[in-house]
């Protein structure tokens, strides 16, 4: 395995991050659809990131 695969393995799913409790009340006070969209682009902006070289963290 290379570092580049290790950080993209740990980044994590968009169900576990909805099973996140503050994530969770944000859903129900505002909007899952709004909530849900935001736990996709984290992972993917990092993905990116990643991929480019660069690391989760500056994504």
């Amino acid at each position: 395995m290379n570092i580049q695969s290790d950080q993209l393995r740990t980044l994590p799913s968009v169900d576990a991050l909805l099973q996140d409790h503050t994530l969770r009340d944000y859903a129900e006070r505002f909007s899952h659809a709004i909530v849900a969209d935001a736990c996709r682009d984290a992972p993917n902006a990092a993905r990116k990131n990643i991929r480019a070289g660069g690391d989760a963290t500056t994504a």
